[in-house]
């Protein structure tokens, strides 16, 4: 919905403003760093949240530094990418995330995790693509009713989740599990 509510073409900008999503990249790893710190404190539905949540964070990050790291390779070769922060950060980040879904995934029930990670992954997503590649935020009223009906249509699904009666059911012991 976001796509089509922007009223432009797809395709993203041409250049990203390195500076700029660089610096976001490394406030958003401090976010990462935190929200896996509090989940490790944390047990149950709270630590499956705030692990898919660093998880949705970081890999919505990863998705910028394939852009960086694309982008790199095609016009500057193997050997750039090599000598080039954003490849590292998309192997860190990717890793990372992976591992912080996982972890998640095994904290709780999936879809408080799921949930999570739904919620945060375009969140951050759309946050790194409109400050670090100046894509356009919908301008039109039509534009701006499709973004309204998509963030609804996220809140029914957070919802619907929030409420299942998968949520309600104890977890079994971890050796009826095998």
């Amino acid at each position: 919905i976001f796509l089509a509510a922007r009223g432009v073409p797809a395709g993203g900008a041409a250049e990203a403003h390195r500076g700029r999503l660089l610096l976001l990249l490394f406030a958003l790893a401090g976010l990462v760093v935190l929200l896996a710190l509090a989940g490790a404190l944390r047990s149950g539905p709270i630590r499956a949240t705030l692990l898919a949540s660093a998880a949705g964070v970081s890999l919505a990050a990863t998705a910028s530094t394939i852009k960086l790291t694309s982008n790199d390779l095609v016009n500057h070769g193997v050997v750039y990418i090599a000598t080039d922060l954003p490849g590292y950060a998309l192997a860190l980040g990717t890793a990372t995330g992976v591992i912080l879904q996982q972890l998640a995934f095994a904290s709780g029930r999936l879809p408080v995790a799921a949930t999570a990670m739904t919620i945060a992954n375009p969140l951050i997503g759309t946050v790194l693509a409109v400050i670090g590649f100046s894509e356009p935020m919908p301008s039109t009223v039509a534009g701006l009713a499709g973004l309204a009906f998509g963030a609804a249509l996220v809140c029914v699904g957070v919802y619907v989740l929030a409420h299942s009666p998968l949520l309600a059911e104890p977890l079994p012991p971890p050796d009826e599990l095998a």
